[in-house]
């Protein structure tokens, strides 16, 4: 019986100490799959994340490449629950997963987040795709993709994001009259630039705007975004009058076709269209002025237009357009409905 238990036990101890003289780094290389990834981001910035990942039972050890440099919590188990051994030299975890399945990892990552005037960003190279689940009243406010899939849950955003990088910036809580006013400042002045680059001479709208950041200096927030839209219809205004009405195929042969293409669209909306936009404009006063003007060109329209067109003309990504159109359609003010395969923009002319 002494012998029978020698022949078994000596082999298999063979056999262990082999497959711990592999190589880690090889080995986890080919046999570690990520399999689930989710993100619970919370107010204050930090992330929970929640990692899993199968294994072979037959290796002794892996490396898991973290998200992020900077932990706390961190938490690694296997399928039953077992707490694995590991040694962290950030971002690489090398886990003890001899004889697991799955290695299941949680921790509060503390730098996938940075914040810039009231406003959070989220970076991550994710190499499946991901869940992210957002605080309560959080406003989404830019997607680097289009997401698989959105959820709004109790006024709680969960969204599916395709692998590879991603960001997401977005807003915890109502937006302050202090942020709003930031945020519009940031947007005309960009416009501005744009229309001065055509060749217009933008320096009244220009002053207009230095006296808005004097007064967001000050502390004046409603004063500082009213001379801000002041100074955006007085370009559109200088811009109107220093040209003449032009075909659209030579407004696309321009130098700095954003800005011309954007003038056109602004020299059309006073020539009708059966929307009073004055007045929707008064009705959601919140509304930012890049969609104020695409509201604006809407209403020119005696049909809708499709969302590729409005993104050539305004020259916005694809992720960027997607999230002003469904602001304006979760708000009311246009329809989207599928017309040859390609979403189709129309404003709701009931207003």
């Amino acid at each position: 019986m002494a012998f029978k238990a020698r022949t078994f036990v000596y082999p298999m101890l063979l056999l262990l100490t082999c497959l711990l003289s592999i190589p880690s780094q090889g080995v986890s290389q080919v046999t570690s799959t990520p399999t689930a990834l989710s993100l619970l981001i919370y107010s204050d910035g930090i992330i929970h994340v929640t990692y899993t990942l199968a294994v072979a039972e037959i290796v002794p050890r892996v490396n898991v490449t973290l998200f992020g440099l900077l932990y706390e919590n961190l938490l690694v188990v296997d399928e039953d629950g077992t707490f694995l051994t590991y040694s962290l030299a950030p971002p690489i975890l090398t886990v003890d997963s001899l004889g697991a399945q799955r290695i299941n990892l949680e921790w509060d990552a503390l730098d996938l987040t940075n914040k810039t005037s009231g406003i959070w960003t989220l970076s991550i190279d994710a190499p499946i795709a991901f869940i992210v689940t957002f605080p309560k009243d959080t406003t989404i406010l830019e997607l680097s993709e289009v997401p698989i899939e959105i959820k709004n849950t109790d006024q709680q955003f969960i969204i599916t994001m395709p692998a590879r990088h991603q960001t997401i910036s977005y807003l915890v809580g109502t937006i302050t009259p202090q942020e709003r006013a930031r945020e519009t400042l940031d947007t005309v002045t960009a416009i501005i630039a744009n229309i001065k680059a055509s060749g217009v001479d933008t320096a009244p709208a220009e002053a207009i705007l230095q006296e808005a950041e004097t007064a967001y200096s000050q502390g004046k927030y409603a004063e500082a975004e009213a001379l801000a839209n002041e100074a955006l219809e007085l370009a559109y205004e200088i811009q109107e009058a220093g040209q003449s009405f032009p075909t659209p195929l030579l407004i696309l042969g321009g130098g700095s076709a954003v800005a011309v293409v954007i003038g056109f669209f602004f020299v059309r909306r006073r020539r009708g269209g059966t929307v009073d936009v004055e007045a929707v404009l008064q009705a959601y006063p919140w509304l930012r002025p890049d969609q104020q003007a695409v509201i604006r060109f809407l209403a020119d329209q005696r049909a809708g237009v499709f969302e590729s067109d409005l993104r050539k003309a305004f020259d916005l990504p694809k992720s960027s357009m997607w999230r002003l159109i469904k602001r304006l359609e979760d708000e009311g003010i246009v329809t989207v409905r599928l017309l040859r395969g390609q979403n189709y923009i129309e404003l709701k002319r009931k207003r």
